[in-house]
């Protein structure tokens, strides 16, 4: 499997590091309770992006 993620410290995408307590400050505004599999992912990837972000197409479209 090809990697998914991409994160570069020195990048203009990746943020600061979040905290637990902040997640729990968001729902707590927010009034809802979220995944724990979204947090985790918050936690270890707040500011990444994916390395694959295009989908191949047969059809002449605007952005390719």
């Amino acid at each position: 499997m090809k990697p998914f993620w991409e994160k570069e410290e020195a990048s203009p995408f990746t943020l600061e590091k979040i905290e637990k307590e902040k997640i729990r400050e968001a729902e707590g505004r927010l009034g809802v309770a979220l995944p724990d599999t979204y947090k985790k992912l918050i936690l270890e990837w707040n500011g990444g992006f994916t390395v694959r972000n295009a989908f191949p197409t047969e059809q002449p479209n605007s952005w390719a």
